[in-house]
């Protein structure tokens, strides 16, 4: 893959995940803690929801999820959500090139 589209590629996956991270884990830690607190039955949209946003903050952002989100700092929670969009773009990014080599595809010139 060129050096190029490789970075474009990179910075598309990690603009994706980080706008998907920022619009749905605040909503996903919302229902965490509802049904948490008062034991409230999710729905199946609500769950889904929910299991997105773990998806999505895998592996980093997650760790955030453990702590009080009172106790957490706007510029920590931003700082996890970036690097892990820098991580997600990173691996998608490496799998695709290992995927490529496996089935012999090169790059072209």
């Amino acid at each position: 893959m060129k050096r190029n589209l490789a970075m474009a590629i990179f910075f598309i996956i990690a603009a994706v995940q980080f706008a998907a991270s920022i619009s749905l884990v605040p909503e996903g830690n919302r229902l965490f803690q509802e049904w948490f607190d008062t034991g409230y039955q999710l729905t199946a949209s609500e769950s889904n929801h929910l299991l997105l946003a773990r998806v999505l903050s895998f592996p980093l952002a997650f760790w955030v999820w453990l702590y009080n989100p009172a106790n957490i700092s706007p510029f920590f929670w931003y700082a996890s959500v970036i690097a892990n969009a820098i991580l997600w773009g990173v691996l998608i990014l490496w799998a695709v090139k290992f995927l490529n080599s496996c089935l012999g595809i090169r790059n072209r010139k």
